[in-house]
C-alpha cells in the first residue's frame, strides 16, 4: 500500500526521493496515515542494501492504486488504475530506475547517481512489478506487467522480474501473468491466512 497510495499524489514516485534531502518535496502515506520526508528513498535503499551486503529488490508502481475504503480487501471499488494509454510514464519510470541504479556516469540517471556520491553502479538485478495486484482483467495486472516488463527486458535480457498478487478464494489466480504465458521469473505470492492454518499447513 505504500508503493501505491491512494493515486499519484500520494504514491511512492523514487524521482521525488533523490537529490539533496533539504530539495525532496516528501508525500503524504494515505494509507497509513503520516507524512513522509523522503529522506530515505530510493538512493539510501540502494546504499544501505550495498553496505548489509543485502540482495535489493525494489519494486514498481504499474498505475494502479488503492481507494480509500479499507473495510474490503481486493475489491473494485477498492482499486483504480491509471488507463493503460496513459500509463506510459510508469513504464519510463521503471526503465530510468534501472538506469538510476546499474548504468554508467554517462548516461543521464547515471550522472544524478555519481552526483549523489556513487560513481559505480549498484549491483541490482531484480525487480518486483506492483503490489499485492489482483484484476486480472485483461486491461488490468497483466497488461502494465507486459508493458513494463517488456520494456526492462529490452534493456537488460536476463533482469530477474518478480510479479506481484494476492489472491484467495474470491481473487484466483486466473489470468495471472504467471499462468496465462507471460514470462514469469518469479511470484511474490501474499498469502494471508489464520496463523494456525498457515502451520498446519508445515507438513504438506
Amino acid at each position: 500500500s505504500y508503493l501505491q497510495g491512494h493515486g499519484l499524489r500520494t504514491r511512492w514516485n523514487w524521482k521525488r526521493t533523490i537529490g539533496t534531502a533539504a530539495s525532496r518535496p516528501g508525500h503524504y502515506n494515505s494509507p497509513w496515515n503520516y507524512w513522509v520526508s523522503d529522506a530515505l528513498g530510493a538512493y539510501e535503499l540502494l546504499l544501505l542494501s550495498e553496505l548489509l551486503g543485502a540482495r535489493p529488490q525494489l519494486a514498481l508502481y504499474t498505475g494502479f492504486s488503492l481507494s480509500e475504503h479499507f473495510d474490503t480487501l481486493c475489491t473494485p471499488e477498492r482499486q483504480t488504475y491509471v488507463p493503460r494509454p496513459d500509463s506510459g510514464r510508469f513504464v519510463q519510470d521503471a526503465v530510468d530506475l534501472l538506469e538510476f541504479a546499474t548504468a554508467p556516469p554517462t548516461s543521464k540517471w547515471g550522472a544524478q547517481r555519481a552526483a549523489l556520491g556513487h560513481e559505480a553502479a549498484f549491483e541490482i538485478d531484480r525487480f518486483e512489478v506492483g503490489n499485492e495486484e489482483c484484476d486480472m482483467s485483461l486491461s488490468g495486472y497483466p497488461a502494465h506487467y507486459a508493458d513494463i516488463t517488456s520494456a526492462l527486458w529490452r534493456v537488460r535480457p536476463n533482469l530477474t522480474v518478480v510479479a506481484s498478487g494476492f489472491w484467495n478464494e474470491r481473487f484466483p489466480m486466473a489470468g495471472h501473468p504467471c499462468t496465462s504465458g507471460q514470462r514469469c521469473d518469479e511470484w511474490d505470492e501474499h498469502f494471508y491466512r489464520a496463523p494456525q492454518m498457515l502451520a498446519g499447513m508445515g507438513g504438506h
